[in-house]
């Protein structure tokens, strides 16, 4: 059947164990409730931090309206993309792999050697931004940005909020699935002082950092609810 059910009988067919002792088991029962609760705190932590970012950031934005200048994206830096199929990854390999995926892959050769931005053209993450400085290797939808005359951390800040917003204008007016190299060269982005520049960036390095340290304590709460469940029910 195409259609996933619960009947009765497999319900009084099913086995498992139970310790004999009523209060280990209300000990058992304590513990894994500590353990949902605090991974359901640890979930609103991140929802408020994603939330406090996203708020800082575009309160950055706003603000260096007042503080600077209009400029194409192309014209502050240079825009390419990878040469190679999606499929071109190796199992590890020594160089990373940006591809249309949020997190890099392997491979063992290299194209490029630089500080860049890389932003997925199509697919389930079609802008997603990634940032590496380094040897690493492209997919031939993933646009390559490098050589910034700005800071480029705050360009990766920028568009995290702006890009989205020309996505959506594209879809809405052509119904694109996929960013061409016009959407990213003729993007205008205000530019502040290097000053402002600076500041916006280190606060939204220590955001996301701490983001980063959030995220992996809810995977090791995961993973030790998972490997308790395991022991108790092998």
């Amino acid at each position: 059947t195409t259609i996933t059910r619960i009947y009765n009988d497999d319900l009084r067919n099913l086995f498992y164990y139970a310790p004999e002792n009523v209060a280990e088991q209300k000990n058992i029962v304590l513990l894994l409730r500590l353990i949902d609760e605090r991974i359901s705190t640890q979930r609103r932590l991140i929802d408020k931090l994603e939330t406090l970012i996203k708020g800082v950031r575009d309160l950055f934005i706003r603000k260096t309206i007042s503080d600077g200048k209009w400029v194409k994206l192309g014209d502050i830096c240079h825009i390419t993309t990878g040469k190679l199929d999606a499929n071109a990854m190796e199992e590890n390999g020594q160089y990373p792999f940006f591809t249309c995926a949020e997190k890099p892959f392997c491979i063992n050769n290299y194209a490029f050697d630089t500080e860049a931005l890389l932003i997925s053209g199509n697919g389930a993450n079609l802008g997603y931004i990634n940032y590496y400085n380094g040897k690493f290797n492209a997919y031939q939808r993933t646009y390559v940005l490098d050589k910034f005359t700005e800071d480029i951390q705050f360009i990766k800040i920028a568009l995290q909020m702006l890009l989205p917003k020309r996505i959506a204008i594209e879809k809405s007016t052509s119904n694109t699935p996929y960013i061409v190299q016009s959407t990213l060269s003729d993007m205008r982005i205000f530019i502040p002082s290097k000053d402002l520049q600076r500041r916006t960036t280190n606060l939204m390095l220590r955001l996301e950092e701490d983001m980063c340290v959030q995220t992996s304590l809810l995977a090791s709460y995961n993973r030790m609810k998972s490997y308790l469940l395991q022991q108790m029910f092998i």
